[in-house]
């Protein structure tokens, strides 16, 4: 009868496949993977998530960035890099490009055959960059594990410019995604094995009380950079004085701010940033309080806050909100509706070890907001490059929420996490009953 029960409350999940793990049999992946794309991701919120493609028949781990448009791979002359490579054929457009890190490179750009490994993504004629040349300090790839960079950006950043214009739009062109979508759910510390990227999003599964579709959509005020329009932010629901640059910039109607997901921070105006830091210090939620000194090292230096030597009442610590455009206009000329996304403390302190947090919010530029990873390691991010817009939805630990962050709301309710009926809190009650029961006759 237990078992029974037990069987009842079972909760049954998509099978997905870890893209670094080469021992599984492809004739088994085949079948199942081969019209869907959801895969895992390798890596930490710390840094570049990586997926594994093939280009010309060549296994490659690459980062996933989503503020680039090129797929980089390394040419075999390539400097200061180490791991497999494509032939340098010195055939191809010249290229050269650079990143926000200072990286940079040279290269070829050519159409070749790009495929992710074990489903049915594959186009013949996908815009490929390889590099023979880069930057020692810091390099764009080393071989070890970073071997490509997989950018997913509107194809008007593009460096190699033919057409197709990316390897996106190659894969959608081909038929083999439907949309030109990519969905993403980066996880924290303790939940990484569960980030994935889905290429196409063709991944509808039912989540948390949600149809498995985004439950706000934001538009993207310009087709380059994923970005949107900040309108507001507020911290503990109080909104934060913006600075006269930001304003400026809103008043050019070129406010932009950025979704990035090789960021490992969110990255705000001093002001706002200030602004957070002395909330977060005035709640008193650090025992011992923190020095002056400790402040400065923690929140302004970014050290590592160890949890063995501080006590943190999470529930004391500030909510940040972001309020964005959604695009779609109000009955009041010039006016446009918006969505609040509001995280909790354990968004914005990510843990990076068994005891050891991080502060991953830093100053950044005056006019402009970087939403990282940190804004996304508990999100379901769509990001539509046909449809010119970003969704959001529920992502990592949102079946067994601790702290009711992040939600997600318009101007008339409350979008996520949906208010839970006696019922579906009856049955979650039971459940959890049952398994602790059913664990202690095992």
């Amino acid at each position: 009868m237990l078992r029974y029960i037990l069987l009842s409350f079972q909760v049954v999940t998509a099978v997905r496949v870890s893209l670094l793990d080469s021992e599984q049999s492809s004739a088994q992946l085949n079948g199942r993977l081969s019209k869907r794309s959801p895969l895992p991701l390798n890596g930490d919120a710390s840094k570049c998530f990586q997926m594994k493609i093939q280009a010309n028949g060549i296994n490659l781990n690459v980062l996933v960035d989503s503020a680039t448009s090129d797929l980089i791979v390394p040419l075999s002359t390539l400097n200061n890099y180490r791991g497999p490579t494509l032939p340098d054929t010195k055939r191809g457009e010249p290229v050269s490009g650079s990143y926000g890190s200072g990286a940079t490179w040279k290269g070829y750009g050519f159409l070749a055959t790009v495929n992710i490994p074990d489903t049915g993504i594959i186009a013949t004629n996908s815009p490929t960059v390889g590099i023979y040349q880069q930057s020692i300090e810091p390099t764009v790839i080393s071989g070890e594990p970073r071997q490509g960079v997989f950018g997913f950006a509107y194809p008007s950043l593009s460096y190699y410019h033919t057409s197709p214009e990316s390897v996106m739009d190659a894969w959608y062109k081909s038929k083999t995604i439907l949309k030109n979508q990519v969905a993403t759910q980066l996880c924290p510390y303790g939940l990484s094995e569960k980030s994935y990227i889905d290429i196409g999003n063709t991944d509808s599964t039912k989540k948390c009380g949600t149809n498995g579709e985004s439950v706000a959509w934001v538009y993207s005020p310009s087709l380059d950079f994923f970005t949107v329009s900040i309108r507001n932010i507020l911290v503990n629901d109080r909104p934060v004085i913006l600075p006269v640059a930001f304003k400026e910039n809103e008043f050019q109607q070129n406010s932009f701010s950025y979704i990035d997901t090789c960021s490992r921070s969110i990255r705000l105006p001093h002001l706002v940033l200030d602004g957070l830091i002395g909330a977060i210090t005035a709640s008193r939620a650090f025992q011992p309080p923190l020095t002056t000194m400790e402040t400065l090292a923690f929140f302004w230096q970014r050290d590592v806050i160890d949890t063995l030597k501080y006590t943190i009442d999470w529930k004391k610590l500030p909510t940040l909100s972001f309020v964005l455009d959604t695009g779609v206009p109000k009955k009041k000329k010039g006016s446009y509706s918006t969505v609040k996304i509001t995280l909790g403390p354990k968004d914005y302190l990510q843990q990076i070890g068994p005891n050891q947090y991080l502060f991953s919010v830093g100053f950044g530029s005056e006019t402009s907001i970087t939403l990282g990873i940190p804004f996304m390691t508990r999100l379901k991010v769509v990001f539509d490059r046909e449809g010119g817009r970003i969704g959001f939805g529920p992502g990592c630990g949102c079946d067994t929420p601790t702290d009711g962050y992040p939600t997600i709301m318009n101007e008339r309710k409350v979008l996520w996490p949906l208010p839970r009926s006696k019922w579906s809190r009856f049955k979650h009650t039971v459940a959890q009953k049952l398994s602790e029961l059913y664990i202690s006759f095992k």
